[in-house]
């Protein structure tokens, strides 16, 4: 494939990342594409272990210049802490309309935030894969924080944005690999979009910045 082919495939997929972020609800029930149940302890286990490898290797490899090799095992340790938390929070029970609107404030990320992206995506439907890309927002978004005094100790702003990229698609792209654990992961997001579709609710992605 050349580089023209793949710079194009790369804008098509950002492309269509940006479209289905949004939704507006028209039906008052959705169908959704089955996955095997794990309990929470078993996908918070199975996240870890699969996202942490990839996500540690991402943020050693952006920052090789800035972050002295002193510090990779506080990378490790952060990432791991990010990802745990934030599987935490996406594996809270959700058990009435009250906490739904709490958890709304999960899906209020920063200005800057843009969604996750993969090059293929499963043929499910698109409400589907807006609960895969919160689920992984989410996590990266807790990962990116569990980074920060690192940041602002050894790195700049602009080497930030690749870094995000590359932590939110990593997340989305091994949800999509292990869709047991992205389907447990994503039900707090589920619920929240099944709530918005019932009240004609729109959410659209702040704008893409980086």
């Amino acid at each position: 494939m050349s580089h023209a082919d793949r710079t194009a495939k790369k804008a098509a997929a950002e492309l269509r990342a940006r479209t289905i972020w949004m939704f507006e609800g028209t039906v008052a029930e959705m169908e959704w594409v089955e996955a095997p149940y794990l309990s929470a302890a078993d996908a918070r286990r199975i996240a870890v272990a699969e996202l942490c490898p990839s996500l540690q290797s991402v943020v050693i490899n952006a920052w090789a210049e800035e972050v002295p090799a002193s510090e990779h095992p506080t990378i490790v340790r952060q990432v791991k802490f990010g990802v745990r938390h934030g599987c935490s929070e996406l594996l809270r029970e959700v058990t009435e309309q009250r906490e739904v609107a709490t958890g709304s404030l999960l899906f209020a990320p920063a200005s800057y935030w843009e969604p996750p992206v993969a090059e293929t995506e499963p043929q499910w439907p698109l409400h589907q894969l807006r609960a895969f890309r919160w689920a992984a927002a989410i996590i990266a978004y807790s990962v990116r924080n569990a980074l920060e005094t690192l940041h602002t100790r050894y790195t700049s702003d602009e080497s930030m944005p690749p870094l995000n990229r590359g932590i939110r698609n990593t997340v989305y792209v091994t949800l999509l690999r292990r869709p047991d654990v992205g389907w447990r992961l994503s039900r707090l997001p589920r619920v929240f979009i099944e709530e918005h579709s019932k009240s004609g609710g729109r959410i659209q992605l702040p704008r893409v910045v980086g």
